[in-house]
Order: C-alpha cells, then sequence, then structure tokens
C-alpha cells in the first residue's frame, strides 16, 4: 500500500509527544508481511505452511523545501535511528474513507540529503516492533 503526495498523514508519537511528519511533498509505502514456515505432514511430499509473526515496513520519505529545513532538522534527534515510537498513517482526514494504521515501531534507517536548489530530502525506515496499534481500516483522530 502507498500513499502520495498531500493525501498522506504520518505522524511519530514518543515520549516527547506527537510529531507530524508533514513536507512539502510527501511519499509513504507499507509492506504488511508474516513470516511462513514449512512443514511437513507424512511424508516429505505433504507439505504445508505455518503462519508465523506478523510484521510491518513503512518508508517515509518528504521534501522540504528551504524554508521548512529548521523544522526538519530539530524534528531530526527524535527521529534518529534506533529511535523507538508509534507510527501512525494513512489518508489525511478522519472519516470512514480514510482508514489509519499504526503500530509501534523502531526507526531502522535514516537517509538525509540535500537535493541541487536547496531544500531537504528525508527517507525515514521503520519497522514494526510489536501488535498494531488497532484493527485494521480504523478510523482514528
Amino acid at each position: 500500500m502507498s500513499y502520495a503526495e498531500r493525501s498522506a498523514y504520518a505522524e511519530w508519537r514518543d515520549s516527547h509527544g506527537t510529531l507530524v511528519l508533514s513536507a512539502a511533498r510527501t511519499d509513504l509505502e507499507m509492506t504488511e508481511s508474516v513470516s511462513l514456515h514449512t512443514n511437513t505432514r507424512g511424508n516429505a511430499a505433504a507439505r504445508s505452511v505455518l503462519v508465523g509473526v506478523r510484521s510491518c515496513t513503512v518508508t517515509w520519505q518528504g521534501f522540504f523545501t528551504r524554508t521548512q529545513v529548521p523544522l526538519a532538522l530539530s524534528a531530526l534527534p527524535r527521529l534518529r535511528v534506533g529511535a523507538r515510537g508509534e507510527l501512525v498513517w494513512g489518508i489525511v482526514g478522519n472519516f470512514s474513507g480514510a482508514p489509519k494504521h499504526g503500530y509501534p515501531m523502531v526507526v531502522a534507517e535514516q537517509a538525509i540529503s540535500a537535493p541541487h536548489g536547496g531544500g531537504l530530502l528525508l527517507r525515514l525506515t521503520f519497522q514494526s516492533d510489536g501488535a498494531p496499534l488497532f484493527a485494521d481500516n480504523a478510523i482514528w483522530d
């Protein structure tokens, strides 16, 4: 599932409060998966699969204009690699067509670049660290 541009909403919640991740341009991509374990019943030809642990990876990327750069830089210490918190994301708004997803997360990767022409490009990869915060397709505001 991916969201692009202005329709994407994401916020990081930690012990310092809520930090809304917004930029001039925002892209957000989520991958949910489960680990699968091979199992055999009887003989090796009768293979089955056991469903294991559910996990989620979210990649958030935002471009901050020159005027937004100081705000982005002030948020970086809270988004350092290894930081733990809760990430909530989805479509902007709190109506039935804008479900939100959320997991306890760890910041797994942080990439920063300053493209030609000014501004700042920030890419964060989050890895789930526990069960979902609420049911699939929940309305959250």
